[in-house]
């Protein structure tokens, strides 16, 4: 039976102080499952400070984004080869990052194959917008995502 896994994306709350201490207290309250994998994706700023206070037994770090290059001149951003080592999952395809961000279906998949490239998990997350849910696009938007998001993906 593979593990349930439940993934809780921090998005942009809690400076490296209260990161601290939020995940200090969530220590103490939650015990861990053998066949539950809980994913705490902190913002940017806090994993580095986390991972060295993270009860790895309990919980595996996340990232919520990276970019699909490994290294450059691209300020601002975090590649994949950056947070190797340091997380085990990456989220990419956020509604987020493709509506508020314009992130399409190619960059998505980039960045599926940098993850996958530098030894982490993607977690390709997919979804409709309401507009096309209420057109009736779900499946197809659903399936275009899924398919472009792993494209040049072997098993």
């Amino acid at each position: 039976m593979a593990k349930k896994l439940i993934i809780a994306n921090w998005k942009m709350h809690f400076t490296v102080g209260e990161a601290s201490l939020f995940l200090h207290k969530l220590q103490e309250k939650v015990a861990s499952f053998r066949d539950v994998e809980t994913v705490l994706c902190p913002s940017m700023l806090t994993l580095q400070s986390l991972s060295l206070q993270v009860d790895r037994r309990k919980f595996k770090l996340g990232a919520q984004n990276c970019y699909y290059r490994d290294e450059g001149a691209f300020t601002g951003e975090v590649s994949a080869t950056q947070l190797s080592g340091l997380v085990d999952y990456i989220l990419v395809g956020h509604s987020e990052r493709r509506n508020t961000f314009c992130e399409d279906n190619k960059t998505i998949a980039l960045k599926v194959q940098a993850i996958l490239r530098n030894g982490m998990r993607p977690v390709l997350c997919v979804g409709e917008t309401a507009q096309e849910r209420v057109e009736g696009e779900t499946e197809h938007v659903l399936h275009a995502q899924i398919v472009a998001g792993l494209s040049n993906v072997t098993s």
